[in-house]
């Protein structure tokens, strides 16, 4: 697990066999410590994404229209299980933020692994995340995290996944953070590969 804001970095642990399925996580805040909320777990019912609440005109590589129903059906169950909680909604991330989801997740599916590193040599504990929407050109953040995952079909089994999972629940349950950019890759060997990018502001 790797925590990171403009102050605090430490050694990440990719969690392989998180509760029978491959996913990772990576929070950021100025709080060094990993306490996961008390109330993880699914709390909101299943709820349908919204068209066109995930604009992704512009995208270097852009999702299928199936991909696109999966990201809007996780963007809404994110808020979901936020607003159970009381608290507030996340926003889309602007093209840029979605660039560096999407190209995380197509690069995971090329190289056919679930990983928080690389491209371009990147390994943690280097911040990997905070180089990647730097070159995508997001600027002026505060704190990001990343939430990654692999082998789940719907946006149900991935959330559930996420949310049962202490450290990748603590990154969807952060008050801290404003907006939030997920990606999808449904082909490659041993897909689909999941991506959550999470920043401030």
């Amino acid at each position: 697990m790797r925590i990171k804001s403009q102050h605090v970095v430490m050694t990440a642990i990719l969690l392989f066999l998180c509760l029978g399925f491959p996913a990772c996580g990576n929070s950021s805040g100025n709080n060094p410590t990993m306490t996961a909320p008390a109330n993880c777990g699914v709390m909101a019912p299943g709820v349908p994404g919204v068209p066109g609440s995930t604009p992704v005109a512009g995208a270097t590589t852009a999702p299928t229209a199936a991909e696109l129903a999966l990201i809007e059906e996780v963007f809404a169950m994110v808020n979901a299980e936020r607003a159970a909680r009381g608290l507030g909604a996340l926003g889309w991330g602007n093209i840029n933020r979605f660039n560096a989801t999407q190209d995380h997740t197509v690069y995971q599916e090329g190289i056919g692994m679930l990983t928080h590193d690389g491209p371009g040599g990147c390994v943690a504990p280097t911040d990997c995340l905070g180089n990647r929407l730097a070159t995508a050109g997001v600027a002026g953040l505060t704190s990001w995290g990343e939430n990654v995952a692999q082998g789940q079909t719907t946006a149900a089994q991935v959330m559930n996944g996420w949310m049962n999972s202490a450290g990748h629940c603590a990154n969807i349950l952060n008050p801290t953070f404003a907006t939030i950019s997920i990606s999808v890759q449904e082909g490659g060997g041993g897909g689909p590969y999941w991506t959550q990018v999470f920043t401030t502001p």
